[in-house]
């Protein structure tokens, strides 16, 4: 490049001809976009990689059932409530070798008019079944319903069974569901349910939790004709 009369430019001459003058409030501008994209970033990959990787070591880490743990169940909204109990991924964790995911579907209806519910119980695994007012077990071959009704003083009792040998359970996880009325905020009298852990059966190894958080069952102690029938009792 040449000037006018004179010789070639030197290379810093020629290239400072072409600097541009940035704004101060632009260069503001474009910092905190800058900041914002490595905010949000930072943010993406925190929903998307490290709340989950946290909540699943956390849950991988909780305690192990427990008998007389218990669980509420109401119907704040809409008519309708459906809760699985399984193994880890359902909404009552049981976390024990054996039970299945959604081994047991517990669906409640309410009824429109008065504060009474249907709850049918559909299994998705070996379920040994003791209706309200009844005092034997029975294998459910299929979904069971009852009126919320029978639940008053004669709370149903579920065995999920892991191992079943001769008709009989011989791993178990053994629920009562039981209902209660409260007042709710609006002053109301309103029903729940109460599903609790009533046995573990033989027991729970505490020594043999995996990589998901899951435990065995203890082994099955040697039994006389006696125990065996109060176990399957």
């Amino acid at each position: 490049m040449k000037r006018p009369g004179k010789g070639r430019l030197s290379f810093c001459e020629a290239n400072s001809k072409l600097l541009l003058v940035i704004p101060f409030s632009l260069s503001l501008l474009m910092a905190l976009a800058g900041f914002l994209a490595l905010g949000l970033l930072g943010v993406t990959l925190y929903i998307l990689i490290l709340k989950p990787a946290r909540e699943a070591l956390a849950d991988t880490l909780s305690p192990p059932p427990r008998e007389g743990s218990e669980e509420e169940i109401t119907i704040t909204t809409g008519r309708i409530r459906t809760m699985g109990i399984g193994q880890i991924d359902s909404d009552f964790k049981t976390r024990m070798h054996g039970i299945k995911e959604d081994h047991l579907v517990i669906k409640l209806r309410r009824d429109p008019e008065v504060e009474s519910y249907t709850i049918s119980l559909s299994p998705g695994g070996p379920v040994f079944y003791r209706a309200p007012h009844q005092k034997t077990f029975e294998l459910m071959s299929g979904a069971e319903s009852f009126e919320s009704s029978e639940l008053i003083g004669h709370p149903a009792v579920l065995r999920l069974a892991a191992l079943v040998r001769d008709h009989r359970p011989i791993q178990f996880v053994e629920f009562e569901m039981s209902t209660r009325f409260y007042i709710n905020n609006s002053g109301e009298e309103k029903m729940k349910f109460l599903l609790k852990i009533n046995k573990i059966y033989p027991s729970i190894d505490l020594d043999s939790r995996d990589k998901r958080g899951v435990f065995l069952f203890g082994r099955l102690k040697r039994e006389g004709p006696e125990d065996a029938d109060s176990a399957a009792a």
